[in-house]
């Protein structure tokens, strides 16, 4: 029987999770030549390669992937991870400002994108993306310690050592 897409991506995934790289990204090999335009495959091709530190492989994969699905939030976060491998950070950004205006209380893109926005010295946007990020997920600790961090930079002890201790 011909598996769908899905099917691919959650049989790839289960061996992915069961340490057998090599067959997960087989499965999505064949899957990808079966279903040559799938966006989700690729993308999860290219998501796979990038957490394995294979980013030009990844990068690959996530371009061809982001030109089938140029809306998808969650693909445009994953092509900016791999284009910071890369320091082509404004590339990064203007991925990251899509997701997040196409997906505005999606936390991997306000998150990464408080990281970069951090990174660049730019705190006061870092922290307004930080506060999403905790109004989003309140019990996820990352947010939390990203915005204390961001605070002391702003000169805000007590908001920091606030966050940090929840």
């Amino acid at each position: 029987a011909r598996l769908s897409p899905e099917q691919h991506i959650a049989v790839a995934s289960q061996h992915a999770q069961e340490g057998r790289l090599k067959e997960a990204l087989d499965i999505l090999t064949r899957a990808i030549i079966e279903y040559p335009d799938d966006a989700s495959l690729i993308g999860t091709r290219g998501s796979l390669l990038l957490s394995h530190d294979r980013a030009y492989e990844a990068l690959v994969d996530l371009d061809k992937a982001v030109a089938l699905a140029p809306d998808s939030a969650v693909l445009l976060v994953n092509r900016s991870q791999a284009y910071r491998k890369f320091a082509r950070f404004q590339e990064a950004m203007g991925d990251l400002d899509k997701a997040v205006a196409l997906s505005p209380d999606l936390l991997p893109a306000r998150f990464n994108r408080g990281v970069v926005l951090y990174e660049e010295g730019k705190y006061k946007h870092a922290l307004a993306d930080f506060d999403v990020c905790v109004r989003v997920a309140p019990d996820t600790a990352g947010p939390y310690f990203n915005r204390a961090v961001t605070r002391d930079a702003l000169g805000d002890q007590a908001g920091a050592v606030s966050d940090m201790n929840r």
